[in-house]
C-alpha cells in the first residue's frame, strides 16, 4: 500500500505566507498613511509658518518706515492661524535679537542736515558698516532681520518641526534710479518717458578704494515707454502704459502694463514747495527764514541825482549804494566875492567894481574808468595840478564856464535849478579790490538799462556767503526783481543761504583759467548750504575745471544736506567735481602733529575773514583827483574881459571828496557788503578772487603736500597780523578782542554820522567838513595809507608764507582735474551729493554730475555720467547716452534750516549782525526731501 500525501501542512504554510503578505501590506498602508499625513502636516505647517513670517516682516517694515528704534534688543512676534479658532496651543513664535552677529538695525540718521559740521556719512566702505548674521556686512539705511521660528505640529502639540532661521534684508532707500510717473491728472498724455544709456548700481568709492559696483538691484519706473540703450546688469524696469526696450543681454527684468503708482511725486512736490517757502521767507510759513535784502545797497533803483534831490525824492539809503558810489553827482559850487577900488585918471577918479568868481569844479570826469591802472594814476596826476585846465569844457580860457556864469548873473534865462542840472558831473568815489593792476577793478559793476541790466546787476568778482549767514538779493513781492550775473566764483560756505529773487548766471572771467584755484564761473557748496533762485539758473563754469563743486573732507562721502532750489530752469554746463576746502584738507591730515598750527590758522581765517573784511574790505577810497585850486575869474564893470585869477584857497570839492564822500562810501560799503567779497581784500592770502577750495583727486599725492605749509607763527599771531589792516587808532576803535565775542563797533557810533555827512553834502551844506573830521578821522589815516597806485603796505602778509606750500598741490590738482573732466568722468571718486530741483527743466551738458535731480518739467542730459537719482515729476527724462549710476544714499536730502535773523527785515539789521565770527548753527529740525520707501532686497530660509 502506497503512503498517503498530506495537504494539511502545505495549506498551513500557504496560509502563513498569505497572512504575512497581508500583514506587510497593512504595515505598508499604515506607513504610507503616516508618511503622507506627516508630509501634509509638515507642508501645511511650513505654509502657516511662512504666513507668520510675512506678517512679522510686514510689522517690521512698518517699524522701519517710521524709523522707530526697537525698544529692546530682542523682538518677538506671535502668530495664530485663523483655522484653529484662536487656539493658542497652535501659536507660532518668531524671535530675534539686534546685536553684532545677529539682526542689525541700521536706519538713516534722524535730522542729517541739522549740524553742518557733523554730516552723517553714506558709504559702503566705511566705519558705518555693521557685522550681522554669518558675517554679513550691513550698510547704512539697511536692516538685517534674522528670525528664529518654532512651528507647532497640528496633530501633536508637544512635538516641533525644529528651529529654523529666516533671513531678510530691508532697504530704506528709494529704489528708483530713474522715476517719471507723469502727471497724475492725465494718464493718457504722452509724457512720463525715460531714455538712458547704461544703468548700474554704484558704490561711490572713496579715494583709496577701487570697487565701484554696489551689487544693489536698480529699479526704473515710467508712465510711458522706457528705453535703455546700454547694459542694465541687475534690476527691474516698470512701465504703466508703454513698452520697455532694453539692450540684448541685459540682466534686468521688464514689466509692461504694470501699475505701481503710489503718489510719490505728489508727496515730493509738496516737500519741495514747502522748502521754497521756508527759504524765500514766505509770510504764510511762520518760521520761514527772514533776512534783510542787500540788493538795495547794490542796484538802488532810485539812485540819487541832482534832479531827484531838487524834486525832494531821496533817502539816506539811496546815498550809500554801490551804484551811487560809481556815479556820485558833483555840482559846480560857485563862490562869489567882490571888492571896489578907485583909479585916478589925471583930473578925475574912477570907481571900479571887481567881482571874483571861484568855480569849485568837480571836473575832469573819470576819463579812465575802463583802465584801473590809469584811473589810479589819475588820482595823483590831477591832485597835483594848481590850475584847472583839463576836462570836457575845452581850452584854458574857460569860455564855457564863463558864459554860463554870465548868463546866470545877467538874467539870461537860467534858473539856479537849471544851472545845477546843467553843471555837474558823475564821479566814481571808490576803487574795488587791492591792486593797481587788478583786472577786477575794471568794469567790475554794471547796473541799469544803459548797461543792459535793467532789473539787476553784473559784478566781476568772487562772491561768498559766510558760514551760517543768509543773503537775500531782490524782492519780487515788493516789486524789486534782481537778476544777478556773477563773473567769478560763488562760494556758499557751510550752512549758508543765498536767495536771488530773479535770474542767476555764474560765468568765468576767462575761458582758460590759469589754475584750478583761479575764478572759473563755479558754484561751490558746503555742508548745509542752500541756493534758492526764483528765476532761471545758469552755471557755466569751464570745460577744464567744471561748474559745481561740493566740498567735503577727503575720504568721505556724506549724505545730501545742501540744495539748489529753482522756480525756473536750471542749466549746468560742465558738470560736478568733488572738492575740499583747505580747512577740510587740514582736518584730514591733522594726524600729523606738525599740521596742528596750520589747521587752527586756516580755521581762523575761514571764520574771521568775513568780519575782518567789514573793516578793511575790498572797497578802497579814492584820492581826490580834482584840481587843487578852483577855476577863478575876475570881472570888472569897466573892462568886461574875463581873465583867470589865481585864488590861494583850495578847491573845496577836494575837501568834500577827501574827508566826507570817498571814505564814507568805502566804509559803509565794506560794512554792508565786505563780508561777501573778502576774497578781494588786501590781506587775502590765496590771490585775489581765488577761493581756498581744491578738487579731490589723488589726495595722497597732491593734497598731502599742504602739510608743507610754512607756519607764520602761532594761531594767536593772526590777531597781530589782522590789526595791520588798519592803523592802531582804527584797530582800537573797531576791535575789542578777536574771539567769539568780538563785534565791530560801527553801528550807532558811526552809521548816523556818515549818512548825515554824506547827505548834508548833497544839500550843499558845509557841515560835512566839521562832522566828517570828527567821525572819520580814524578811518582817513588808514585809508590814505593803504595806497592807490601800488600794492598796499598795510595788510596781513600771509600770501607768500601760505602759497609756498600750496603751489605743488594746486599745480598737481590742476593737471589731474583736466584729465578727469572727460565725457565719462570716470576718474573722479567720492562723487558729491547735492539736491538739484527745478520747477521747470534741468539741463545737464557734458561731464559728470551727481546728486538727487528732481524737475517738475524735463530732465535733459548729455552728461557722460550721472551718479545718484533722476526724477521728472510730470514730464520726461531724456539721457540716451548717459551712464546712470544708482547710489541709494542720494535718493533723499535733509536740508539745513538757517538760524533765524533776529528782529524784522529792516535793513539796519546789517549793522546789528556784525559778529567777528561767522553765523551760528541752527537747532531747528531740517527739511526732509524724498520718500521713505522701506522694501526687502532679499529674503529666504536658512534651515538647520
Amino acid at each position: 500500500m502506497k503512503p498517503t500525501k498530506s495537504y494539511k501542512g502545505s495549506a498551513l504554510i500557504l496560509a502563513i505566507m498569505l497572512l504575512f503578505v497581508m500583514m506587510t501590506l497593512a504595515v505598508a498602508i499604515i506607513m504610507y498613511e503616516t508618511t503622507s499625513r506627516s508630509i501634509f502636516i509638515k507642508t501645511r505647517t511650513e505654509a502657516i509658518e511662512n504666513q507668520a513670517v510675512q506678517r512679522a516682516l510686514q510689522l517690521l517694515g512698518e517699524q522701519f518706515k517710521n524709523e522707530t528704534a526697537p525698544p529692546t534688543a530682542q523682538f518677538k512676534y506671535e502668530y495664530i492661524p485663523d483655522e484653529v479658532g484662536g487656539d493658542t496651543s497652535f501659536k507660532f513664535n518668531l524671535t530675534g535679537e539686534y546685536s553684532t552677529g545677529n539682526s542689525i538695525y541700521n536706519p538713516p540718521p534722524q535730522n542729517a542736515g541739522k549740524d553742518y559740521d557733523n554730516v552723517p556719512e553714506g558709504d559702503y566702505y566705511s566705519a558705518a558698516l555693521k557685522n550681522g548674521y554669518r558675517g554679513i556686512k550691513v550698510a547704512p539705511w539697511h536692516h538685517l532681520v534674522v528670525m528664529k521660528s518654532s512651528a507647532k505640529d497640528y496633530m501633536d502639540i508637544g512635538n516641533t518641526s525644529g528651529e529654523n532661521n529666516y533671513i531678510a534684508l530691508f532697504s530704506s532707500a528709494f529704489p528708483y534710479a530713474a522715476f517719471a510717473p507723469g502727471p497724475s491728472t492725465s494718464p493718457a498724455s504722452d509724457v512720463g518717458k525715460i531714455q538712458l544709456g547704461q544703468v548700474t548700481g554704484y558704490a561711490n568709492p572713496q579715494m583709496d578704494k577701487t570697487q565701484t559696483l554696489s551689487g544693489v538691484p536698480v529699479e526704473i519706473y515710467a508712465r510711458r515707454n522706457v528705453v535703455v540703450n546700454g547694459s542694465f546688469a541687475h534690476g527691474r524696469i516698470y512701465s504703466r502704459y508703454g513698452p520697455v526696450t532694453a539692450s540684448p543681454g541685459s540682466g534686468c527684468i521688464a514689466f509692461s502694463a504694470c501699475k505701481r503708482e503710489w503718489d510719490y511725486a505728489g508727496k515730493i512736490q509738496k516737500q519741495l514747495d514747502s522748502a521754497l517757502k521756508y527759504y524765500t521767507g514766505d509770510s504764510s510759513v511762520a518760521d520761514s527764514v527772514k533776512s534783510p535784502e542787500k540788493s538795495a545797497f547794490l542796484t538802488n533803483e532810485n539812485i540819487f541825482t541832482i534832479n531827484t534831490f531838487l524834486d525832494g525824492d531821496n533817502t539816506s539809503k539811496q546815498v550809500v549804494s554801490l551804484k551811487q558810489a560809481l556815479a556820485v553827482p558833483f555840482p559846480i559850487i560857485p563862490v562869489l566875492s567882490s571888492y571896489s577900488y578907485w583909479v585916478s585918471s589925471m583930473s578925475y577918479w574912477t570907481l571900479y567894481y571887481v567881482y571874483i568868481v571861484s568855480l569849485h569844479c568837480p571836473y575832469p570826469p573819470d576819463a579812465y574808468a575802463g583802465s584801473p591802472a590809469q584811473t589810479r594814476a589819475q588820482d595823483e596826476l590831477y591832485g597835483s595840478l594848481p590850475m584847472f585846465c583839463y576836462g570836457s569844457i575845452g581850452g584854458t580860457a574857460y569860455s564855457d564856464l564863463a558864459l554860463l556864469f554870465l548868463r546866470l548873473r545877467v538874467g539870461g534865462g537860467m534858473t539856479p535849478h537849471q544851472y545845477a542840472l546843467n553843471n555837474y558831473t558823475n564821479v566814481r568815489v571808490v576803487h574795488f579790490s587791492k591792486s593797481s593792476e587788478s583786472t577786477w577793478d575794471s568794469d567790475f559793476f554794471k547796473s541799469g538799462t544803459a548797461d543792459g541790466y535793467p532789473n539787476g546787476f553784473k559784478m566781476k568778482c568772487s562772491w561768498t556767503v559766510p558760514k551760517g549767514k543768509t543773503l537775500r538779493l531782490g524782492n519780487i513781492s515788493e516789486g524789486r526783481r534782481c537778476n544777478v550775473t556773477i563773473v567769478g566764483d560763488l562760494w556758499l560756505q557751510d550752512g549758508a543761504l543765498l536767495f536771488v529773487d530773479g535770474d542767476l548766471t555764474i560765468k568765468s572771467p576767462t575761458g582758460s583759467p590759469a589754475s584750478v584755484k583761479s575764478p572759473a564761473g563755479r558754484l561751490i557748496m558746503g555742508h548745509g548750504s542752500i541756493l534758492t533762485v526764483s528765476g532761471n539758473l545758469i552755471i557755466e563754469g569751464t570745460s577744464t575745471y567744471g561748474s559745481v563743486y561740493v566740498t567735503d573732507t577727503p575720504n568721505k562721502v556724506n549724505q545730501i544736506t545742501s540744495g539748489i532750489l529753482c522756480k525756473g530752469n536750471i542749466r549746468i554746463d560742465n558738470g560736478m567735481v568733488p572738492a575740499s576746502t583747505l580747512v577740510q584738507v587740514a582736518s584730514w591730515i591733522a594726524a600729523d602733529p606738525n599740521m596742528a598750527t596750520q589747521k587752527d590758522l586756516l580755521q581762523r581765517i575761514s571764520d574771521y575773514a568775513p568780519s575782518i573784511a567789514k573793516a578793511g574790505g575790498p572797497f578802497h577810497r579814492r584820492l581826490s583827483y580834482f584840481a587843487m585850486y578852483p577855476a577863478t575869474f575876475a570881472y570888472t564893470t569897466v573892462t568886461p574881459l574875463i581873465t583867470p585869477y589865481l585864488s590861494m584857497s583850495e578847491n573845496v570839492q577836494r575837501t568834500i571828496f577827501r574827508n566826507g564822500v570817498s571814505p564814507g562810501f568805502a566804509i559803509v560799503l565794506n560794512a554792508y557788503l565786505g563780508e561777501y567779497l573778502f576774497a578781494h581784500c588786501d590781506w587775502w592770502p590765496f590771490d585775489e578772487g581765488s577761493l581756498p577750495v581744491i578738487p579731490k583727486v589723488e589726495a595722497v599725492s597732491t593734497l598731502s603736500s599742504i602739510g608743507s605749509l610754512s607756519s607764520p607763527g602761532t594761531s594767536d599771531d593772526l590777531v597781530a597780523k589782522a590789526t595791520n589792516i588798519v592803523n592802531n587808532s582804527l584797530a582800537s576803535d573797531l576791535f575789542s578782542s578777536i574771539d567769539s565775542t568780538l563785534r565791530l563797533k560801527i553801528g550807532q557810533d558811526f552809521c548816523t554820522p556818515v549818512l548825515t555827512t554824506v547827505y548834508n553834502y548833497f544839500v550843499w551844506s558845509f557841515q560835512v567838513l566839521a562832522q566828517a573830521n570828527g567821525a572819520l578821522a580814524p578811518f582817513q589815516s588808514v585809508l590814505s595809507a593803504r595806497g592807490l597806485s601800488s600794492e598796499p603796505s598795510a595788510g596781513i602778509s600771509l600770501g607768500v608764507q601760505y602759497t609756498a606750500g600750496l603751489t605743488t598741490a594746486y599745480s598737481a590738482v590742476s593737471t589731474k582735474v583736466s584729465q578727469y573732466q572727460t565725457a565719462g568722468g570716470g576718474g573722479f571718486k567720492e562723487m558729491p551729493g547735492v539736491l538739484v530741483y527745478a520747477a521747470g527743466d534741468i539741463n545737464l551738458t557734458s561731464k559728470a554730475c551727481s546728486g538727487l535731480f528732481i524737475a517738475k518739467g524735463n530732465i535733459n542730459s548729455t552728461a557722460g555720467v550721472v551718479t545718484g537719482c533722476m526724477m521728472s515729476l510730470e514730464k520726461n527724462i531724456t539721457a540716451p547716452n548717459t551712464i546712470l549710476r544708482y547710489y541709494p544714499y542720494f535718493t533723499t536730502a535733509s536740508l539745513y534750516l538757517p538760524t533765524q535773523v533776529a528782529g524784522s527785515t529792516n535793513d539796519e539789521l546789517c549793522w546789528n549782525d556784525m559778529h567777528i565770527i561767522t553765523g551760528q548753527k541752527s537747532n531747528r529740525t531740517p527739511l526732509e526731501i524724498g520718500v521713505k520707501y522701506v522694501h526687502i532686497l532679499t529674503e529666504g530660509w536658512d534651515r538647520q
